[in-house]
């Protein structure tokens, strides 16, 4: 799993989170960072990341690279912000709220990945 925040701390925070539950977790600190694994052939089966990246390009809009150019990574995306989020689910993306705990991204994974294999 690669977890993507501009926040250090945040994506440290989130990577133990996904540790306990079990996912091997990898940080990237930008959209552009993020790409740079996927396009070096990093495996990734969830992208988990933020929508309001501050350097360069968004998080949703990274989300619809991604979705477009490597279908095959199940794209979770989180926000504090309602109006970021309403946009993301209006794009057809899972969007869990922040700040997030371990249940609370427990149950949106599971979401996710159900959703995926049944599509």
């Amino acid at each position: 799993m690669l977890i993507v925040d501009d926040q250090t701390d945040v994506a440290e925070t989130g990577a133990e989170m996904l540790t306990l539950l079990g996912y091997d977790a990898t940080t990237a600190n930008s959209a552009a960072d993020a790409l740079k694994h996927l396009e070096a052939g990093t495996r990734v089966g969830v992208l988990f990341l933020d929508i309001g990246l501050r350097s360069g390009m968004s998080g949703l809009d990274l989300a619809i690279i991604v979705r477009d150019r490597f279908p095959e990574i199940a794209i979770l995306l989180t926000t504090g912000h309602g109006d970021a989020m309403a946009e993301a689910r209006g794009q057809g993306f899972e969007v869990l709220p922040k700040p997030y705990l371990v249940g609370p991204l427990r149950e949106a994974l599971a979401r996710l990945l159900v959703s995926r294999s049944a599509g």
